[in-house]
């Protein structure tokens, strides 16, 4: 299904009965107050402030202004998206995490935002085993010494895929894999181990340090899963992670918005998983300092 993001659309505060009739009236279907519902408790809407009109009644609730140009967004990206419907509602928390840390193309209120980090952080403990090994590959890619032989990188895969799939952590064994195939023995000099030089930020670093990191990330994510990180601490991380990296990440996503304006979104539109990490470092750092 070909889906355009609508022209001239109303910016003001709406009612849940106005978000519904307005995704209709552009031809987005199914959209019931429902799914209004479950997108405000899920953090892809912000909640709608309630009005008392009199002493035994009050008038519908308002959206914020803004939330009707966004609600019409994700269902134009929702369209695209051809998987099951829960990737589809995983890819659109994490499109909405990633517009809160660029402010764009919505400016997205840090309370709701902290609603679509416990989404995603609750997911994260249910990962499909086809995602949590390409997680763990990633960070086994990423430490591993070009001689480390492949049976070594599959037990560290293994092992980093189990933690990610278990929510249990043997933080033991994740350093004695990483250190095996980050240092693996030599198989010119016997007996003595070749090293990779690893960086962190800019700086030289060790498996010490990275699995630090890794025990850092998976902290911030057991907060953030209760929603226990106060909202002032999230705002100071996302300001120093757009000062460090914003940057990098904005121009691509600001393009990518762009072309989703006149013509239909790439298929999977997730240029979030390098962005949210940087992000949840800061948040770690912070936090620990806070």
């Amino acid at each position: 299904m070909s889906v355009r993001y609508p022209r001239n659309v109303a910016d003001g505060p709406a009612t849940i009965h106005e978000l519904v009739t307005e995704a209709r009236a552009h031809g987005l279907h199914p959209v019931t107050e429902r799914l209004v519902r479950d997108w405000t408790e899920i953090g892809l809407l912000a909640r709608p402030e309630f009005r008392k009109s009199s002493r035994h009644g009050s008038d519908p609730a308002l959206y914020p202004p803004g939330q009707r140009r966004l609600f019409l967004h994700l269902l134009c990206a929702r369209g695209q998206l051809p998987q099951s419907p829960r990737h589809v509602r995983n890819v659109l928390v994490r499109m909405l995490i990633t517009g809160w840390l660029h402010q764009f193309p919505f400016r997205i209120p840090t309370s709701q935002a902290r609603r679509a980090l416990r989404t995603m952080t609750l997911a994260s403990r249910c990962l499909p085993s086809a995602y949590a090994r390409r997680d763990a590959e990633a960070v086994v890619t990423q430490v591993a010494h070009s001689s480390a032989p492949e049976r070594q990188r599959r037990l560290a895969v293994q092992a980093l895929t189990e933690c990610m799939q278990s929510g249990v952590w043997e933080w033991g064994r994740v350093h004695s894999v990483l250190t095996v195939v980050c240092s693996p023995w030599s198989p010119v000099r016997p007996g003595c181990r070749v090293e990779r030089g690893l960086e962190f930020g800019g700086l030289p670093t060790g498996i010490d340090e990275v699995v630090a990191a890794l025990r850092s990330t998976v902290g911030i994510q057991d907060l953030l899963r209760t929603e226990s990180v106060r909202e002032d601490l999230l705002d100071e991380a996302r300001a120093t992670y757009f000062r460090k990296w914003g940057q990098k990440y904005l121009l691509d996503f600001v393009m990518l918005f762009a072309a989703s304006m006149e013509e239909p979104p790439p298929p999977t539109p997730d240029l979030s998983g390098d962005a949210i990490g940087g992000f949840l470092a800061e948040l770690a750092y912070v936090v620990n300092q806070a």
